[in-house]
């Protein structure tokens, strides 16, 4: 599998992402870590099972990204999604955004909607939580962090709940959300019809051997919907154009 170290300037933050594929026949796929996730636990969620070009982005504060002592809101997390788009000069992309990187992700996507020709929610609602300190001691009590404190400190500084369903409303692209069937999935059933009656072209699809890691506990049945999604992604582009 083709690989590749990918570096852009944010307004003086750099921000990593890794390529796959990148010689790849169809529309890219953007993928957007959960909250403390990082490009590389991704890549080894993937086990190298996706064929498909993709590029997984370290938002601030996350892998290989730059940690600035502030700027850690929605606005600023969803920018660093935008420059990487434009580093790449990607013209049009599938955003698929895990947990809380679906939120970001919407935020980013509805800035350039005429770019993005799919989009995936992965078990998360569409909207950002407040987080408070509570949630930044659970954090940095793990062993292993792929976010640094200060990003994680940031976050709770600069988070506010915000809906983001009306940038959902505003992509005209195929969208599908991919919730896992087990307990632990963050978007029970009664949500994803309710979803319905925000976005009713949206599809769903329940992962039954999932939970909120829907990755887990092996990638094939996600890699087979993300490869279906973009065939069905494409299709739609051509009759379009």
């Amino acid at each position: 599998m083709e690989r590749r170290e990918v570096f852009a300037q944010n307004n003086g933050v750099g921000i990593h992402a890794i390529e796959f594929n990148s010689g790849a026949k169809g529309i890219p796929i953007l993928i957007v870590p959960g909250a403390t996730n990082s490009a590389e636990e991704i890549e080894t969620d993937l086990r190298g099972e996706l064929p498909l070009h993709h590029i997984i982005i370290n938002l601030r504060g996350r892998g290989k990204s730059d940690s600035p002592e502030e700027g850690y809101s929605l606005a600023d997390q969803a920018s660093d999604i935008l420059v990487i788009l434009n580093h790449l000069a990607l013209q049009e992309c599938i955003v698929f955004g895990h947990s809380l990187g679906s939120t970001i992700g919407i935020q980013a996507a509805s800035q350039v909607p005429e770019r993005v020709k799919g989009f995936i929610m992965g078990d998360f609602p569409p909207f950002y939580p407040p987080y408070d300190e509570r949630w930044v001691e659970r954090v940095l009590e793990r062993e292993e962090l792929q976010i640094t404190s200060t990003a994680v400190r940031g976050m709770a500084t600069d988070s506010a709940y915000t809906d983001v369903s009306e940038g959902l409303k505003q992509l005209t692209c195929p969208l599908l959300l991919i919730r896992g069937g087990q307990e632990d999935s963050l978007f029970p059933p009664d949500q994803a019809e309710f979803l319905k009656t925000i976005v009713p072209n949206i599809e769903i699809i329940v992962l039954p051997e999932s939970g909120h890691d829907i990755f887990g506990p092996e990638p094939g049945a996600l890699v087979t919907e993300l490869e279906r999604f973009a065939r069905k992604a494409a299709m739609q582009e051509q009759t379009e154009g």
